[in-house]
């Protein structure tokens, strides 16, 4: 297996692992904090997400064509890999406490950047074609689905708000799950791509 495949197969799985964390917390198995089973399962999901979006982005230069694409995946990378590296110190004896403020600052940064390459990695698949457009809509799909829910949930009906919640969650991370699968089965302009070297 080459390294765009293993990528596309790492952001797949770290998907899955992050609906599987979310999933712990909500069902009250686990409280939200790196140390507990859901907070490990959270973390290791940003990691495999970042590392996978990481290799996508080296090998996939055909797929995911133009600097602001590959931009913009980089950036989504890196923060997430930030995100799950903070995760990690977070949880450990030495940062317990008041010592964990000292984690804040760094945290903004890599969400701002995670937030940033994740808007830019969404706008240029909405203006890609083929599979890449579709993986791009079901993301902004999920998104407009978490605003309804917000909506409902001040104002209709908080079990309706929290369903549709569920269901954009799922969606987003269904089109997270779609980068994946573009490097897994890559395919440009209805064309099946040459697997590149390892």
């Amino acid at each position: 297996m080459n390294g765009l495949r293993i990528g596309g197969s790492l952001v797949i799985a770290g998907s899955i692992a992050f609906a599987v964390g979310a999933i712990l917390i909500v069902a009250g198995m686990a409280k939200v904090v790196p140390s507990a089973p859901g907070g490990v399962v959270l973390v290791a999901s940003l990691a495999l997400l970042g590392v996978g979006l990481r290799l996508v982005v080296q090998r996939g230069s055909t797929i995911f064509r133009g600097t602001w694409t590959r931009r913009g995946i980089s950036w989504l990378a890196n923060g997430l890999l930030v995100d799950a590296l903070l995760g990690v110190l977070a949880a450990t004896p030495a940062l317990s406490g008041s010592m964990v403020d000292i984690l804040i600052l760094p945290g903004i940064i890599a969400g701002w950047t995670t937030m940033i390459g994740f808007g830019i990695t969404i706008v240029c698949l909405l203006g890609a074609a083929d599979r890449r457009r579709l993986a791009g809509g079901t993301i902004v799909g999920g998104f407009v689905l978490l605003a309804l829910s917000s909506a409902l949930t001040n104002g209709v009906s908080q079990g309706a708000g929290i369903a549709v919640g569920i269901a954009a969650a799922v969606t987003i991370l269904a089109g997270i799950a779609g980068i994946g699968v573009l490097a897994v089965l890559p395919v440009v302009d209805g064309v099946p791509e040459a697997a590149p070297g390892s």
